[in-house]
């Protein structure tokens, strides 16, 4: 049931549970739970799912998802990334969501470098081989083939990005302008950049936006997705993920 649970806020944005579930072995009860679990009332969250073949997508998001939850390390892992995504999602304001998408990314890169691949022996291999959490995260998302660009459309963070610091001479992407505002929210100094507040909006998408697919990856998801950074908002509008 947890697993079904961390899919199903996974596939829609925001927490949702099964409600009174009863298990059966042939005619007989065998279990049920009579709890109360947390459920979000109807709410307008950003989700991948499409109104034309969701639940085709949820179909196969349980499928391979529910196979990569069957071990308990990665259902606990999991468990707390899906929880930065949910938070990030649809619980609060644009700048506080980008430090949390942030977060979440950051388990999943260790989750996957680390503890699954084996690429390296240790976190602290692993943070000292990246040198910060921008190279973690980006290795991550060239892992998992996710184009860290910003898309033309997103103006304002195209402009607080060319404003910003250059990172290791390099002029920032769309990853290297969340980083930098997450650097100033979390790690705040004594005067604050008077960023636009449409930027932090857009970075906001952009953050959960790797999030989002990150966890997708990480459940072997192959499947169609609505992208929230595309223009195209009509109902059948999907791509592949980024990975197949």
């Amino acid at each position: 049931m947890e697993s079904i649970r961390i899919l199903l806020n996974v596939a829609v944005g925001r927490r949702i549970n099964p409600v009174l579930p009863v298990g059966w072995r042939g005619d007989n009860v065998v279990w049920a739970r009579w709890t109360a679990p947390p459920v979000d009332s109807m709410m307008n969250a950003t989700s991948w799912l499409d109104s034309s073949i969701g639940s085709k997508q949820v179909t196969e998001l349980l499928e391979f998802g529910l196979n990569y939850l069957s071990k308990p390390d990665h259902q606990n892992a999991l468990k707390y990334a899906a929880s930065y995504y949910v938070s990030a999602n649809a619980d609060v304001d644009v700048e506080p969501a980008i430090g949390l998408a942030v977060s979440g990314l950051q388990l999943l890169a260790h989750q996957r470098l680390v503890n699954e691949k084996k690429k390296y022996t240790s976190s602290n291999a692993f943070e000292s081989a990246a040198r910060n959490t921008e190279g973690e995260i980006r290795e991550f998302l060239d892992d998992c083939q996710i184009d860290t660009s910003i898309p033309s459309h997103l103006t304002e963070l195209q402009a607080a990005a060319a404003a910003m610091p250059v990172s290791h001479g390099l002029a920032r992407d769309a990853l290297g302008a969340v980083i930098y505002l997450r650097n100033k929210m979390v790690h705040p100094t004594k005067t604050l950049d008077r960023w636009n507040a449409y930027a932090w909006a857009e970075a906001s998408m952009v953050a959960c936006h790797f999030l989002r697919l990150g966890i997708l990856n990480m459940l072997g998801y192959t499947g169609q997705h609505k992208s929230a950074l595309s223009l195209n908002r009509w109902a059948g509008a999907v791509d592949p993920v980024p990975w197949v």
